[in-house]
């Protein structure tokens, strides 16, 4: 008889095993809750034997029915492949797979297999290499089908957007929602954790993927600066700050940094407060002004995104605001998207609005729709406060 080649899903068994778990315990609370009645009723030590064997006889039946449901489920979710389908299914598993467990997975493949693998590999090459034919130019980024994960913990589930060019955009959300895992996925700053993936696909710019071979993750991460919650000031001048990341791109001619400094320190609003200290230590400005000099630093290096994730957290008000204000004015050269916990301030700054709920983004649109007219429960949810 041919060997049957058989997968199951796992997703599915796990989700119908939680159920029938459920199910067990609540009737062996039932069966517990009768014993003990049923123990402090009776008075007699041949009625205690009894009843005490009713109740095992009872837990052991229950266990026997659970068991055989679970295996009930597991041949439900059972699905016979022909044999190239199945050669097919290993490939792309051994393909998805990260780490070291990539390669014991591939060492496990028999030669059609790998040979499925190979065109799967070089199909999904020409994918990522390859520029989005229908890229739309006035997008910064174009989402398709992202997930990401830690590990096995998926944080991100099948993200789809288009972020246009010189708008501000906020992401708001409750804690843990992934609006700054996402964030962090815009210019790849996820891949310095150890053991994360993802799949799908994030067009950048023309329509290059950012994973493409064609644009490196330093290019990727001058193109979309990042500003952080907390100011990250380096232990130098006010000058050596600005002009750090230029430096490292190669320019040392004086006069070109001294325009680079002064270009950025302009459009991030902090010229006036600084000139007159640039060579004074970055720390012993105000958390306000630390931001500023941040969002100077970022601009120095002429990118064409600025992402920021909550960087007004920390701020009193009147930083606060001169924050907002820059955001909105730095929007006519810039695309800026933020994450954000006050909606207030979404309201106040954005253009456009994404809200993102246990992974997922549930509404994307004009800020002005989603919060005076949302049409997902869960956004209407979480903007009249019903939702943590």
């Amino acid at each position: 008889m041919a060997k049957q080649n058989i997968i199951f899903d796992f997703n599915k068994i796990n989700e119908e095993n939680v159920k029938l778990k459920q199910e067990y315990l609540s009737i062996l609370n039932e069966y517990k809750a009768q014993y003990l009645y049923d123990i402090s009723k009776s008075k007699k030590i041949k009625e205690h034997i009894s009843i005490k064997r009713t109740y095992r006889r009872k837990c052991n039946l229950a266990r026997k029915d659970y068991l055989n449901k679970k295996l009930l489920v597991k041949k439900q979710n059972a699905i016979v492949l022909e044999k190239e389908q199945y050669d097919q299914y290993l490939a792309k598993k051994a393909l998805e797979t990260h780490g070291l467990s990539k390669l014991f997975e591939f060492i496990k493949l028999n030669k059609n297999q790998r040979k499925c693998y190979k065109i799967l590999k070089n199909r999904e090459f020409a994918l990522i290499n390859n520029k989005k034919k229908n890229f739309n130019k006035s997008n910064a980024f174009e989402i398709d089908h992202f997930n990401f994960f830690y590990g096995k913990q998926q944080a991100l589930f099948d993200i789809n957007m288009k972020i246009k060019k010189n708008n501000v955009i906020a992401f708001i959300g409750p804690s843990g929602c992934g609006k700054s895992t996402f964030l962090r996925c815009l210019n790849r700053m996820n891949d310095q954790i150890a053991n994360t993936n993802s799949t799908g696909n994030i067009y950048f710019n023309d329509g290059t993927n950012i994973r493409s071979k064609k644009l490196n993750t330093l290019t990727l991460t001058t193109k979309v600066g990042m500003v952080f919650q907390k100011a990250t000031v380096f232990p130098m001048s006010i000058y050596d700050n600005v002009a750090y990341g230029p430096k490292n791109h190669g320019i040392i001619e004086k006069q070109i940094l001294n325009q680079i400094v002064y270009d950025a320190l302009k459009s991030a609003a902090l010229w006036d407060e600084v000139k007159n200290k640039l060579n004074s230590p970055a720390s012993a400005l105000s958390g306000g002004q630390q931001q500023r000099l941040c969002i100077a630093r970022a601009i120095a290096l002429h990118p064409e995104v600025i992402l920021m994730d909550e960087s007004t957290s920390g701020l009193d008000p009147i930083a606060t605001s001169k924050i907002e204000s820059l955001i909105i004015q730095l929007k006519e050269k810039y695309t800026i998207i933020i994450v954000t916990h006050s909606m207030a301030q979404a309201q106040r700054v954005s253009d456009y609005t994404a809200f993102f709920n246990k992974g997922r983004l549930e509404e994307f649109g004009t800020t002005k729709q989603i919060f005076l007219n949302p049409t997902n429960k869960k956004t209407k949810d979480y903007i009249s406060g019903r939702l943590n």
